[in-house]
């Protein structure tokens, strides 16, 4: 990229958009835009009156679960397809497998967690 790439563009920016005045305004705005609407200068639709208009069903309340965090770690190739072929044969999500994994493991005696360890030897 030269300098003459960098120079002003001949046409000027349109100064009349109008800026969100508050976060609800934006959130409106940015789900007509990911929706693929245009969006309405001055007059902001909330996206629940769109939905509504628009006969879309309301969502239901989220279901009450505990907090969970998402974490990082690292899995041997044999290991994920362990894990792929264990949750599909039993139809359960692979995390939740790991989550009741790890509490069958931590309700162990130490003695019994030592002997299973040593009888695996997993790197």
């Amino acid at each position: 990229m030269g300098l003459a790439d960098l120079k002003k563009n001949s046409t000027p920016c349109d100064n009349r958009l109008q800026l969100a005045t508050s976060i609800e305004d934006f959130i409106d705005g940015a789900n007509l835009y990911a929706m693929g609407l245009p969006q309405q200068r001055g007059a902001v639709i909330s996206l629940e009156n769109h939905r509504l208009r628009h006969g879309a069903v309301k969502p239901q309340a989220k279901k009450r679960r505990p907090n969970f965090r998402k974490a990082t770690f690292t899995l041997s190739e044999p290991a994920i397809a362990h894990l792929a072929e264990m949750a599909s044969d039993c139809d359960i999500a692979k995390s939740k497998l790991v989550r009741f994994l790890i509490e069958y493991h931590y309700q162990l005696t130490t003695e019994e967690r030592q002997h299973i360890e040593r009888a695996l030897c997993v790197d």
